[in-house]
């Protein structure tokens, strides 16, 4: 008996007009996890070619959502090189992608007869995929395991839990796409994510350590962390080697301070070894604070792995990106692109798409696209907001082994570069944070919903933290620019949320 529609993620079956179509619900008012695009119909006729574009937040476009996407950058790099008509890109990329959603959204969509399906994730894997490998798994089965693996091998074991269970769980999802694709007869470009190397940094104390190992560790990092700051970048090297061989590279501190020491002395390369092991090491398995997504080696590696057994198409984002230290010009944050990162990693897809299309006479490389390919087009107020929302995600996620303040100052002055008009938000922003209610009770808010400054969901403007390090950044900032606001700020704070005499929680999430 043949199955029904069904739903295309969010998108769900209607019937309009005669047609069979999906239909996707109005979003909520600080927007949603989705692409906006209301109604998705089958394709009909040969042409356009129709991409299928699947993925997690870096591939919904993360801060510059609905403004500007990678789907959207395609779409129109392909109809620049290709023909306007000949081509069209379906943006089913979804914030907080899983791979099991991900395998349900690549099946249903087959029933809209997509011609290629391009993926591209990874960045999620290391913390949404093995939440179980955890001591704080709800599951009792689930803590008996770990604690079983760290008592057999130690702080490796729950860490090679994990490794194992990823790996099964990717391998059957990638399996399960590459056969769906193979019996409908359409090729795969895999897209193998890079992350921000240079500017991230995951500060993580290491699990307890035998002896005097913990107290020596910290006064290791200390001593590591005041060389730095002196210039010191051997002695900071020798430091972060010293802690590497307490802790055994389980830490992602240590390789963060031995790759600012290695980027010090001049040696990128070993300062991207570096980084990259940081990387590797912030294990969900073990963390005490909550860190970042981003691709390790380990993923990258069973990317590449699946695009040889199955014979995807891959790009290889860092090759494309050829830098020793990925950093700012390329990345919002730990993974999200800026728009210059979403131009050149969709320029390699777009060269796989030509490719794949038999429309050009020869075949293409990204390199030779690029001086053909249209820049991303975003107004001056969406770049602005993006910036400010990377301003905000980093005050929110950012554990940096030195100070906070210099890289929110750059998103900060950056955001006011591109449309010198967000400084009301940023004076928003402190009225909401300074307010002795939620921010969505707050006039700012409202007066936000109304701005071409628009806050959404995705930039963390609902969270009600005290964000202190970017109230004093904005401070800065704006003074800098002749608006002296600091002040204002600090009487509002006083008065809302300083010290009573009857008392304080200090366990209020605000604080």
């Amino acid at each position: 008996m043949s199955r029904g529609p069904e739903p295309i993620s969010i998108w769900q079956p209607r019937e309009i007009d005669g047609e069979r179509v999906f239909v996707r619900p109005d979003p909520l008012p600080l927007g949603d996890h989705y692409a906006t695009t209301k109604v998705l119909r089958p394709k009909s006729a040969e042409l356009p070619l129709r991409v299928a574009f699947f993925g997690e937040s870096v591939a919904a476009g993360y801060l510059y959502a609905p403004h500007l996407t990678p789907a959207r950058v395609l779409e129109a790099q392909l109809r620049a090189v290709g023909g306007e008509s000949n081509f069209e890109v379906v943006d089913l990329a979804r914030t907080n992608e899983r791979l099991p959603t991900l395998v349900d959204t690549v099946r249903a969509s087959l029933q809209i007869n997509p011609d290629v399906l391009v993926l591209f994730v990874g960045n999620n894997w290391n913390l949404l995929e093995t939440p179980e490998v955890s001591p704080y798994a709800p599951s009792v089965e689930a803590r008996q395991r770990y604690a079983l693996a760290l008592r057999d091998l130690g702080v490796r074991g729950p860490v090679r839990l994990a490794g194992e269970r990823l790996r099964r769980i990717a391998g059957e999802a990638l399996d399960t796409i590459a056969l769906l694709a193979r019996t409908v007869g359409i090729p795969v470009v895999l897209v193998v994510p890079e992350v921000n190397l240079a500017d991230w940094e995951t500060r993580q104390p290491p699990v307890r350590l035998p002896g005097d190992g913990t107290a020596r560790w910290h006064s290791l990092c200390e001593d590591a962390g005041d060389r730095l700051g002196r210039g010191d970048f051997a002695g900071a090297a020798d430091a972060a080697r010293k802690m590497l061989e307490l802790d055994g590279g389980s830490c992602p501190s240590s390789w963060r301070l031995l790759a600012r020491a290695f980027e010090g002395l001049g040696n990128p390369e070993e300062a991207r070894r570096a980084a990259r092991a940081e990387i590797d090491a912030a294990s969900y398995a073990t963390l005490c604070f909550l860190s970042a997504p981003q691709a390790t080696t380990g993923v990258q590696e069973m990317l590449r792995d699946a695009a040889r057994g199955h014979g995807f198409f891959l790009v290889d984002l860092p090759e494309v990106f050829a830098s020793p230290l990925p950093d700012r010009r390329l990345f919002l944050d730990y993974c999200h692109l800026t728009t210059e990162g979403i131009h050149l990693a969709m320029a390699a897809v777009a060269a796989e798409v030509l490719n794949l299309s038999g429309m050009l006479d020869d075949e293409v490389s990204w390199r030779g696209l690029l001086p053909r390919l249209p820049p991303p087009e975003i107004s001056p107020e969406a770049a602005a907001t993006a910036r400010l929302g990377a301003a905000l995600h980093t005050a929110h996620r950012l554990l940096p082994v030195g100070p906070k303040a210099p890289i929110l100052e750059h998103w900060l002055e950056a955001a006011l570069d591109a449309s010198p008009g967000i400084a009301e938000t940023l004076l928003d922003l402190i009225a909401v944070r300074s307010a002795p209610c939620p921010a969505v009770l707050t006039p700012a808010q409202q007066r936000n919903l109304s701005s071409p400054y628009r806050l959404t969901f995705q930039h963390g403007w609902r969270w009600d933290h005290l964000d202190a390090d970017l109230l004093e950044a904005i401070a800065d900032v704006l003074e800098r620019r002749g608006r002296p606001v600091r002040e204002e700020a600090a009487r509002r704070l006083v008065e809302h949320h300083g010290l009573r005499e009857a008392g304080t929680d200090l366990a209020d999430p605000f604080f």
